[in-house]
C-alpha cells in the first residue's frame, strides 16, 4: 500500500465586516476565509454560515422596537450592512444592539416624561419618595418627581424571548435631563449582563421634549460600556452631526468588541419617510469595519409596520480591499411578523414576533467570482407566541473565482507551488509512482481561466434552543458546470448535522458531522466512482462560553481518474485533519491535511 500525504494551509486574512449569508466546503464547518470571500466555490463560502447556526437573517444589527412607540428620533436601523454574515448573538442581542443603546436612553427619558404627565407621581413630583408598579411586574422609584431606579423591566428579543432589565443609579443634570445609569439584564436563561451608560444633550434640549411636542431632547453624544454574560466588554461611543428639527440628518460611531474586534463608521444624508423621526428611509454609511477594510453602504427603500419595525430594505455596499480592488454586495430584504395582543393595557403594545425573512442578495468580486442567493425562512410560534419550530430553504447560483491554468511544453497540466520566499516551483503527479515530477519554469505556459460556475439548493432545519432557533440539520445539492463548454462535470450531495447545548448556561453550537458525496458526471457517467467524505468538528469554549478552538477529522474513499487512459485507478482511503485558528469569535480553517492510502 502506498501513502501520499497532501497538506494545504491556507492563509487566514479577514475581510469583511458584514453580509447577510454566509456558510460550507471542504471540511465545511467553519470559515475557510473571512466573510465576504467567496471562494474557489460554494462549500468554502458555505461555512461561514454554519459557524453560528443562523443563516442570513441573523441581522447584524436588527432593531427591534419591542416595548414602546415613544420618542425614538434617534433609532436608525441597521438590519445589516452587507449579505453574508447576520446575527444576534444571543437571546439577550436586544440589548447589545447598538442601535437599541439609543432607545434604552430614550426610553428611560420616556419614562420620566411620560409618568409625570399621567399625573401617577403626585407625592414624588413635591420631594416625596414615590413608586410605580406596572401590571407586566416593571418597578419604578421616583425622587423628586425623576424615576431613580426601575427594576424588573421586561424586554423582549425578536422571538419573544422575555429578558428582565434592573436599572440603577440613575443621575440628572439640573435640566432634569438623564445623563448617568447602571443596568444588569438577566436574559430568559437567567444569565445576567452589564451595562453602564452617560451621556450629554444638544442645547436645545428639553426634559419634556418629544416627536409630539414643540420642544427637542436630543443627545450631543453618548458612551455605553456593556458586559456580556461571559465577561467580554464592549464599548460604543456615539456622536450626533446635526439635527434639522426633530430629525437626525448625521451621526457616528466607534464600536470596540472584545471579541468581534472594532468598528467605526459615519452615516449621513439620513431621510426619514414622511419626516417620521422613527422611520429612517435611506442614508450612506461610511467607516471601516472590524477586519479594517474601508466600506461604503447606501440604504434605500426602508419600510415599516404601524409598529415601526422594519418590514423590508434596499442596500448597496461597496468594500474596497487591500490590493485597492473592491467587492459589491447588493441586498433586497423582506421580513413579515406575527401580530402579538395587547396583554398589559398600562403599557405600549410588545412589538410583533419575527415571522419571517426573505433576503435576496448579489456578490460581485474583482477576482471574477460572484453569486446570487435567496434564502427564505420560517419561525413558528404557539399560543402563548413562543417560539417552538423554524425552517427554510436557499437557492443560489454565481461563478467561481478566476485562475490561471499552468502547462508545460508538451501540454501537460501542472501545479503551481510557492514557498515561504514567494519563489515558484512547478510540478505534476506521476500517475504510475505518485511522485512529483518538477518542471523547468522555462517550459511553463499560463492562460487566465473563468471559473466555473455552480447553482444548488439548501434546505434548512432548525432546532430551538430555549428560545433560539439553531441549525439542525443542512441538507444541499450543488451542480457544478465547466465555464468551457457549459458541460455539467459534478454533483456534490451533503448534510451536515449540528449538535447544539449550553455552555456556562449559553446557547452555543457543540459539534458538526458532514456526510458528503462527489459524482463526477461526465467522467462516471455509469456513477460507480462516487467520492465520499465525513468529517467531523468539535468545537472547543472556555469555562465562561468564549470559543477558544475546533478541531475537525474525518475520511474520503475515492477513485482517482488517468486523463491519458481515460478511466478510475488507483482507488484510496484518506485521513482528513483540519486546523483552525479562532478571530473574532470564530473558528477559520487555517490548514488541511489529506494523507492518502491507495490499495
Amino acid at each position: 500500500m502506498k501513502t501520499f500525504e497532501k497538506k494545504n494551509t491556507i492563509a487566514v486574512i479577514i475581510l469583511t465586516i458584514t453580509t447577510l449569508i454566509s456558510p460550507l466546503s471542504a471540511s465545511v464547518l467553519a470559515e475557510d476565509f473571512p466573510m465576504g470571500y467567496s471562494g474557489p466555490g460554494y462549500r468554502p463560502y458555505l461555512d461561514g454560515k454554519i459557524q453560528y447556526g443562523y443563516y442570513i437573517d441573523r441581522f447584524v444589527q436588527l432593531t427591534r422596537r419591542q416595548e414602546e412607540r415613544v420618542s425614538k428620533r434617534k433609532q436608525i436601523e441597521e438590519v445589516l450592512n452587507y449579505a453574508n454574515q447576520a446575527t444576534p448573538q444571543a437571546n439577550s442581542a436586544i440589548l447589545n444592539d447598538k442601535a437599541n443603546l439609543k432607545y434604552q436612553a430614550d426610553k428611560l427619558n420616556y419614562d420620566i416624561q411620560s409618568n409625570i404627565q399621567k399625573g401617577r407621581e403626585n407625592a414624588a413630583a413635591t420631594g416625596e419618595f414615590n413608586y410605580v408598579k406596572n401590571s407586566d411586574g416593571k418597578t419604578t422609584f421616583f425622587t423628586d418627581g425623576l424615576p431613580t431606579t426601575i427594576l424588573n423591566e421586561r424586554v423582549l428579543d425578536e422571538f419573544g424571548n422575555v429578558s428582565r432589565k434592573n436599572t440603577f443609579n440613575m443621575k440628572y443634570n439640573d435640566g432634569r435631563l438623564l445623563t448617568n445609569y447602571d443596568a444588569t439584564i438577566k436574559d430568559n436563561l437567567g444569565n445576567i449582563s452589564r451595562m453602564f451608560w452617560s451621556g450629554k444633550y444638544t442645547a436645545d434640549s428639553i426634559f419634556y421634549g418629544s416627536d409630539d411636542t414643540a420642544a427637542n431632547k436630543h443627545f450631543s453624544e453618548y458612551t455605553v460600556v456593556e458586559y456580556d454574560p461571559a465577561g467580554n466588554k464592549k464599548t460604543t461611543e456615539w456622536k450626533a452631526g446635526y439635527y434639522e428639527g426633530k430629525l437626525l440628518r448625521a451621526f457616528s460611531e466607534y464600536i470596540a468588541d472584545a471579541i468581534y474586534g472594532t468598528v467605526s463608521f459615519s452615516r449621513s444624508n439620513i431621510q426619514y419617510k414622511n419626516n417620521d423621526p422613527r422611520q429612517a428611509y435611506s442614508y450612506l454609511e461610511e467607516g471601516y469595519g472590524t477586519d479594517n477594510l474601508w466600506y461604503t453602504s447606501v440604504r434605500t427603500e426602508t419600510a415599516y409596520n404601524d409598529k415601526d419595525q422594519v418590514t423590508g430594505y434596499y442596500e448597496e455596499t461597496t468594500k474596497t480591499l487591500v490590493d485597492g480592488t473592491q467587492s459589491k454586495t447588493t441586498v433586497e430584504a423582506a421580513l413579515t411578523y406575527k401580530a402579538v395582543d395587547h396583554i398589559y393595557k398600562d403599557l405600549e403594545p410588545d412589538a410583533d414576533r419575527l415571522a419571517g425573512t426573505k433576503i435576496l442578495s448579489i456578490v460581485e468580486n474583482p477576482d471574477g467570482s460572484k453569486r446570487t442567493e435567496l434564502t427564505v425562512n420560517d419561525y413558528s410560534y404557539d399560543i402563548n407566541n413562543n417560539i417552538y419550530n423554524a425552517c427554510g430553504y436557499s437557492e443560489f447560483n454565481g461563478q467561481e473565482a478566476q485562475w490561471f491554468e499552468f502547462k508545460d511544453k508538451t501540454g501537460r497540466i501542472v501545479t503551481r507551488q510557492e514557498d515561504e520566499n514567494g519563489n515558484y516551483t512547478y510540478f505534476y503527479i506521476d500517475q504510475d509512482t505518485q511522485e512529483k515530477v518538477s518542471v523547468d519554469a522555462g517550459d511553463i505556459t499560463s492562460t487566465l481561466k473563468d471559473g466555473n460556475y455552480y447553482s444548488g439548493n439548501s434546505r434548512l432545519s432548525y432546532e430551538i434552543l430555549f428560545g433560539k432557533p439553531m441549525f439542525s440539520n443542512v441538507d444541499s445539492r450543488i451542480y457544478y458546470t465547466n465555464s468551457d463548454d457549459g458541460y455539467m462535470f459534478k454533483v456534490e450531495d451533503s448534510r451536515v448535522s449540528y449538535k447544539n447545548g449550553l455552555v456556562n448556561n449559553m446557547q452555543r453550537q457543540l459539534s458538526t458531522d458532514e456526510y458528503s458525496t462527489l459524482w463526477y458526471t461526465y467522467l462516471d457517467r455509469a456513477k460507480t466512482h462516487i467520492e465520499t467524505t465525513r468529517i467531523a468538528t468539535t468545537y472547543i469554549y472556555d469555562f465562561l462560553g468564549n470559543l477558544q478552538d475546533a478541531k475537525g477529522m474525518g475520511s474520503r474513499t475515492g477513485w482517482e481518474f488517468r486523463t491519458e487512459r481515460g478511466d478510475w485507478v488507483f482507488p484510496y482511503t484518506s485521513d482528513l485533519a483540519v486546523s483552525y485558528v479562532v478571530i473574532q469569535g470564530k473558528a477559520l480553517r487555517d490548514g488541511f491535511t489529506e494523507i492518502k492510502h491507495y490499495e
